[in-house]
């Protein structure tokens, strides 16, 4: 009988990181949700009408040209249900299109249409500026040291997938 490998992670690191991951996803949402829903904004929002969910859609899809469904859902962490009303939603507003795949047609892709990538570049310029005023609020320290943190995140998660 053979005795398992010890793991060179502890339980208690992986529930602290857990802890803090969730914590600072919850802190960043209320950080752009205070940015998209602050009364000074609320009118600069109605102009391009586009939820956080919508926003981070667009920039993903400004990156990465098509994604499936499955990929959006996973990226946004909600269920196919709820973004087939996104997406039907931003389809109406022609901020998006459905494309199926040439080779399955059980592949739904979703792509940025003209109007979509617009939008989000006005959205985009918006939602800097307003972040810049919240982030003038740290020290020169704390905003490179934000900044590396951010930095060795994606570095560190890019190994992991």
């Amino acid at each position: 009988m053979t005795t398992p490998k010890s793991s060179k992670v502890s339980d208690e690191i992986v529930d602290n990181m857990l802890r803090d991951i969730f914590l600072s996803v919850s802190m960043l949402r209320s950080l752009f949700n205070h940015v998209h829903g602050h009364p000074e904004n609320i009118s600069k929002c109605r102009e391009f009408n586009l939820p956080p969910s919508n926003y981070f859609l667009l920039v993903m899809l400004k990156n990465k040209k098509t994604a499936t469904m499955s990929e959006i859902c996973n990226l946004l962490c909600i269920s196919k249900s709820n973004l087939t009303a996104i997406i039907d939603s931003m389809i109406e507003k022609k901020l998006v299109k459905r494309e199926y795949d040439k080779n399955d047609r059980r592949i739904i892709r979703i792509e940025l249409t003209e109007k979509g990538g617009e939008i989000m570049e006005k959205a985009k310029i918006f939602v800097k500026q307003e972040l810049k005023k919240e982030f003038e609020k740290l020290s020169e320290t704390d905003m490179n040291n934000l900044y590396k943190s951010f930095k060795t995140i994606k570095e560190i998660f890019s190994k992991i997938k």
